[in-house]
C-alpha cells in the first residue's frame, strides 16, 4: 500500500506543468566607478590605500589619480602615482598594476575623523569615505600554558594556550579584532644540505578559537577540527561586545611546531616570539571582514547558498574604509 501511494505521488509531481520564470538580463555595461579600499591602523607607521576602477570583466588602474587625506577637516596629504608602490609593476602586466597600493605616512590618532577623497585624472569620477578612529582597548594581562595534542596519524604537536584579559567600555558599542604574529630564528641542520644553518621565519598564524565563548559566537566546542554543523568560521577573529560585560579573559591557542621539519631536520636552538594584537575596529570594518569570512566559508560548500553582499561605506563608488587602534604584547620564547 505504501509503495502504491508513493508511486502515485511521484507520478502526480511528474505530471505537473513546469513553472518557469524568465528573468531579463541586461547585458549593457554599468558606468565604471572608483573602488577605494583602505584598512588603516593608527599604530602603524605606514598605511596603504588601494584605488581601482570597476569593469565588466576585470578591474583596472585609474589614470592620473588624486587621493586626499583629511583629518578633522584639515588636508594632511595628497597622493598620486609618485607615491605609489611599484614593486610589482616590473613583472605584472599593465592591467594588474591596480594592485600596487598608495602609501601614506600620515599619523592617525584615536578620535580623529578621517576622510579619504579619490578622483580620476579628469575629475569625472569621485569617491570618498569618512569614519572616526576608535578608542583602543588595553591588554591588561596575558597568561600562557603549553600542552601537547595528537593529530593526523597520531603525530604529537605542541601548543601554547594564551589567555588575554582586557576590559570593554560598557558605555558604547565596540568592535574588535584579534591577531597573532610569530617570529622564529632556528639553529640546526639543513634539511637539504645536512649542514649547520640558521633560518628566520615570520608568520601570521590563525588563532585557534574553539575554546573561547566570544570568538565562537557563544558556541565553543572541544576540538578545533570538530566545529558544530552550520557554524561559520571566524578567520579574522572579529567580535563585538554582545557577549562582553566589563572585564573578559579570551582564550586562544597557537601551534608551536609549525612545519619546521620541512626546512630543518634537527633543531639545536630556537629563539622565538609571539606578538598578540588586539585592535578596536570601526563598525564598517567589522561587517566587511564578517562578510569576507562568510564568503570564504560558503564558497563551494553548497550551490544553494545565496551570494554574500559586501558592505561599503564609500560614497560615489564602492569599497571600504576601515579604521583601527591596536594594543599589543610580545611573548619571548627560548628553547635549547
Amino acid at each position: 500500500m505504501k509503495q502504491t501511494v508513493l508511486f502515485f505521488i511521484i507520478w502526480a509531481v511528474a505530471c505537473l506543468p513546469a513553472c518557469r520564470n524568465e528573468i531579463p538580463f541586461d547585458m549593457e555595461e554599468n558606468p565604471p566607478k572608483l573602488i577605494l579600499n583602505a584598512l588603516i591602523d593608527c599604530d602603524t607607521d605606514r598605511n596603504r590605500i588601494y584605488l581601482a576602477m570597476t569593469g565588466r570583466d576585470q578591474v583596472s588602474s585609474v589614470d592620473n589619480p588624486l587621493i586626499n587625506i583629511l583629518i578633522n577637516g584639515e588636508l594632511k596629504e595628497q597622493l598620486n602615482d609618485d607615491t605609489r608602490e611599484n614593486d610589482a609593476s616590473s613583472y605584472l602586466p599593465d592591467m594588474y598594476t591596480w594592485t600596487n597600493p598608495y602609501t601614506t605616512g600620515v599619523k592617525f590618532s584615536p578620535g580623529d575623523r578621517v576622510k579619504i577623497e579619490a578622483s580620476d585624472g579628469n575629475g569625472q569620477r569621485r569617491a570618498w569615505a569618512e569614519d572616526v578612529v576608535p578608542q583602543p582597548v588595553r591588554i591588561e594581562r596575558v597568561d600562557t600554558m603549553t600542552y601537547t595534542k595528537k593529530i593526523w596519524f597520531g603525530e604529537e604537536y605542541r601548543y601554547l594556550r594564551v589567555k588575554i584579559t582586557f576590559t570593554d567600555n560598557p558605555d558604547e558599542k565596540n568592535y574588535y579584532r584579534l591577531a597573532l604574529q610569530s617570529s622564529d630564528t632556528l639553529y640546526g641542520l639543513s634539511h637539504i644540505t645536512g649542514k649547520d644553518t640558521v633560518l628566520t621565519l615570520e608568520n601570521y598564524p590563525k588563532p585557534i578559537i574553539n575554546e573561547d565563548f566570544v570568538l565562537t559566537g557563544g558556541r565553543p566546542y572541544l576540538d578545533e577540527n570538530d566545529a558544530p554543523l552550520f557554524q561559520p568560521e571566524n578567520p579574522f577573529c572579529i567580535f563585538d561586545d554582545t557577549h562582553l560585560n566589563g572585564t573578559y579573559t579570551m582564550t586562544v591557542s597557537w601551534r608551536m611546531d609549525y612545519y619546521f621539519d620541512y626546512y630543518i631536520s634537527e633543531i639545536m636552538r630556537r629563539l622565538g616570539s609571539l606578538t598578540i594584537r588586539l585592535s578596536a575596529i570601526t563598525e564598517s570594518q567589522y561587517y566587511y571582514l564578517k562578510a569576507v569570512g562568510l564568503s570564504e566559508y560558503e564558497t563551494g560548500k553548497d550551490f544553494l547558498y545565496q551570494p554574500i553582499p559586501f558592505p561599503s561605506n564609500v560614497q560615489g563608488g564602492t569599497g571600504i574604509l576601515g579604521l583601527s587602534a591596536t594594543s599589543e604584547q610580545t611573548l619571548y620564547l627560548t628553547e635549547n
